[in-house]
């Protein structure tokens, strides 16, 4: 028997692109609203294991996405057939991997990863796996009908604007609220702080904190001098947004409570398990903060000590 019709090939694909996305669409809607609760330790840890592929992965729909926009976008230039089908297929296919493995690291740890920022950065990632296998079942419509491109470059588009949204809200997350504005140039650096200042947020430390810190054995403040250090070197892992090891340091009774590994610090007590980790070698596993951040300056170490041997008080 002969084979199918060429000309009703991408139709047929089409056809099966369109049922297979609107599954996998229902499918990220649904997972949007669910929660596993998982009890069971085995299955806890296979969450985890599979949640830290999520930033190896994310990486690749942001490439593939820009790729097949640049590719669009040389066909307004150079007259070509080539279709970009098949990168968007790999774009959509690896976006949905992608949100798919950040929703199981969010499960697998879901007392390190709470608040609005993080569910701010959930929605917009699914929504824009969402929007790409979207973008891919229109693709397959123009290349099947031979009309609807600038439907497809619209989609695109709203699928890089998507994306750039929940980048944003996962760079804030890993980095803090202010990693762009931090070391940008003036005047730039005003500009993009009025969107910061325009949500609740705390102070950065002025550096160096050491330069403000007293000398000796005077007193030390909470609120002048230990916090503005924590703010700088801590909260972007131990914070309202993200809380490692159930772990918050953006307030005084935040942090003298502690989290997973006890309580935080206890007047008097240098072995407090928070002074305790900033104390380990950098290259330990259990050093704060973790190899790769900011770290806690000899005298800013120094002062926290002090400020425990006077009794950590709130003052």
């Amino acid at each position: 028997m002969p084979n199918t019709n060429p000309s009703r090939r991408p139709i047929i694909l089409a056809v099966l692109l369109t049922l297979g996305g609107l599954a996998v669409i229902a499918g990220l809607a649904f997972l949007m609203t669910l929660n596993l609760q998982v009890d069971d330790l085995a299955t806890a840890e296979w969450l985890r294991f599979l949640g830290r592929f999520h930033p190896v992965m994310l990486h690749l729909p942001i490439g593939m996405l820009a790729l097949v926009v640049l590719m669009e976008c040389g066909r307004w230039f150079r007259r070509s057939d080539a279709s970009t089908l098949w990168p968007m297929f790999f774009t959509a296919a690896s976006a949905v991997v992608a949100a798919g493995l950040g929703y199981l690291l969010w499960q697998g740890h879901p007392d390190d990863y709470s608040g609005d920022l993080l569910q701010s950065h959930l929605r917009w990632g699914m929504i824009f796996a969402g929007l790409a296998v979207a973008a891919l079942v229109v693709k397959s419509w123009v290349d099947a009908l031979g009309k609807g491109g600038w439907l497809y470059f619209a989609m695109l588009l709203a699928s890089g604007g998507v994306m750039t949204v929940a980048s944003h809200d996962g760079g804030s997350i890993t980095h803090g609220k202010t990693f762009l504005t931090d070391e940008a140039p003036q005047p730039l650096k005003g500009w993009l702080a009025e969107e910061i200042e325009a949500t609740p947020a705390r102070p950065t430390a002025p550096e160096p904190v050491a330069e403000s810190l007293p000398v000796n054995d005077a007193a030390l403040s909470y609120a002048k001098h230990i916090q503005p250090i924590f703010d700088a070197k801590c909260v972007t892992c131990h914070g309202p947004d993200k809380s490692k090891g159930k772990l918050r340091m953006d307030s005084y009774e935040l942090t003298l409570e502690g989290g997973k590994e006890g309580e935080g610090f206890a007047p008097g007590d240098l072995d407090s398990n928070i002074l305790f980790r900033m104390e380990l070698p950098l290259d330990d596993e259990e050093h704060m903060p973790p190899e790769g951040k900011k770290q806690v300056t000899p005298e800013e170490l120094a002062a926290i000590r002090r400020w425990i041997e006077q009794g950590a008080e709130d003052n």
